[in-house]
């Protein structure tokens, strides 16, 4: 019998937890990070499907329940980026919306490290060494959920450990579709293992409530940006 996408899913976060085990970090004592798409279903009947990359958690978390309480800014923002991008990818108007908690349901959300230490920030080489860790289990949970769209929320150089790109993928990655910048701050796009993948900011930052959002939108109106789209999604 076949299973699910949740329980293969739930195999894989198991299948980390061993790998954390070996490199003798105590999980009995440190909570698990459980993410994944909040409803498989709603997720996947979604169309682009997007998938963001966080670094890692600060609270007990899993996508099917983090809406119990207030939405945070970082949830808020999530969602912003998510409607905005499948709005100017499908040629819809961006209009006004309020019920973050249903629209939740279609989101992917996955971190890099998959324990909360409840550190207020983890460093980028302990994010990386995580990512290096349960690389080959990150890209299965990746390919699992099946997204059209990447975001990597602080997370591109933990993507590119993941993907173990060759050297003439690391040249096309290189060559990006669209760069927006502003006062140093820089939103990128390029393609990947047939996705688009975006190098983006960590979505709880407070300039991520207009400024991001204004350059994800110059981003996805770029002509190269749209025509990789449109590429992509014919041999989707």
């Amino acid at each position: 019998m076949n299973k699910s996408l949740i329980e293969q899913n739930d195999d894989l976060l198991k299948e980390i937890q061993i790998l954390y085990e070996n490199e003798e970090i105590d999980l009995s004592v440190i909570e698990s990070t459980w993410d994944g798409p909040s409803d498989w279903n709603a997720y996947m009947k979604s169309f682009p499907r997007i998938l963001f990359i966080g670094k890692e958690a600060h609270s007990s978390f899993n996508p099917s329940d983090s809406l119990k309480r207030e939405p945070s800014r970082f949830i808020k923002n999530i969602v912003k980026f998510d409607r905005l991008t499948k709005a100017i990818l499908n040629k819809k108007e961006v209009d006004d919306f309020e019920d973050i908690k249903s629209y939740w349901q279609q989101i992917a959300l996955i971190e890099i490290k998959k324990i909360n230490e409840e550190k207020k920030r983890s460093s980028e080489s302990d994010i990386k060494k995580h990512a290096w860790i349960a690389r080959d289990l990150l890209a299965k949970q990746i390919n699992l959920i099946s997204p059209h769209i990447i975001f990597c929320l602080g997370t591109i150089e933990s993507y590119d450990i993941i993907n173990n790109f060759s050297e003439v993928e690391k040249l096309e990655f290189e060559m990006c579709l669209g760069i927006e910048e502003y006062e140093k701050r820089k939103v990128r796009c390029w393609i990947s293992n047939n996705k688009l993948v975006i190098d983006f900011y960590h979505a709880s930052a407070i300039i991520a409530d207009e400024v991001f959002a204004t350059l994800l939108e110059k981003l996805l109106r770029n002509n190269n940006v749209q025509t990789a789209y449109k590429q992509l999604m014919s041999i989707k």
